[in-house]
């Protein structure tokens, strides 16, 4: 239910979301970012919480989701302490090739009032996906299709192609998403659109490491990866796990520390 939602249109003084936004369930918090030629909102469950909005002059960035290795940007002339602090260093300095470098699960929008120009990311895997539709002078995104569809310029009409994938693998493929004129984000993009058009680039490829370490070593390796993960995923209280009783449920409880967490099961 969380994610972000704006709409853009590069010759528009007031831009206007209130329809997206209505769309949202009371019990979701939006905080909101208004400029000349843009209109955008983080959706969470709380204030602050699952990222954060950080502004400097004319360049805004709202980030849902985490970035996890934010000590490995100490070198920045500005403290980092926050995804959005990051991107917001990043942008300053015309370094986001340095995502490439990024562990985290988040998307962001960075905005540039001056220049009016807006900037679309996803991490690695699209984990926080973002859908957008474009028209002539106008463009409207959100994580969620139901958001974006609530914007008066959207059309909501079903792609043929699309209910084909899903009748067959129960899911889309690539760019494609259930409803016509509207496309998926692909993962590790930067999508950019200012008055002058569209530019698109991937800032990190899946690359495969040669093997320096044998199969139990690599055993080792992925099961002291797995614990790390899981250690994030569990600070705080009332941490839960649902065993849906596969492997992966399974595997999550082998990692977490011991009475870190309680567990459900369904039958």
């Amino acid at each position: 239910m969380i994610g972000l939602l704006g709409c853009y249109q590069a010759n528009s003084a007031s831009v206007n979301v209130a329809t997206m936004l209505a769309s949202v369930p009371e019990t979701l918090s939006a905080e909101t970012v208004a400029a000349e030629g843009g209109a955008f909102a983080r959706i969470a469950h709380g204030s602050g919480r699952s990222g954060s909005i950080e502004r400097d002059g004319d360049l805004s960035v709202l980030v849902c989701g985490e970035i996890f290795n934010l000590e490995k940007f100490d070198d920045l002339d500005a403290a980092s302490d926050s995804a959005a602090a990051l991107l917001l260093s990043l942008a300053k300095h015309d370094r986001l090739d340095r995502l490439a470098a990024v562990n985290g699960q988040f998307s962001a929008v960075i905005y540039d009032c001056a220049g009016r120009r807006l900037r679309l990311i996803t991490d690695r895997l699209a984990t926080f996906p973002l859908h957008y539709w474009q028209g002539p002078d106008e463009l409207v995104f959100a994580t969620h299709l139901y958001t974006l569809i609530a914007h008066s310029s959207v059309p909501c009409r079903a792609d043929g192609e699309a209910l084909a994938q899903l009748f067959t693998m129960q899911r889309t493929i690539g760019r494609t998403t259930p409803l016509a004129d509207i496309a998926a984000m692909p993962a590790a993009t930067i999508l950019e659109f200012n008055a002058s058009g569209r530019r698109e680039r991937r800032y990190w490829d899946l690359t495969w490491r040669k093997r320096d370490f044998s199969l139990d070593e690599g055993a080792e390796l992925l099961a002291d990866a797995m614990r790390g993960a899981v250690a994030r995923q569990t600070r705080g209280s009332r941490i839960g796990l649902l065993l849906s009783g596969g492997l992966d449920s399974r595997a999550v409880l082998a990692a977490a520390e011991q009475g870190r967490m309680s567990s459900w099961t369904t039958a």
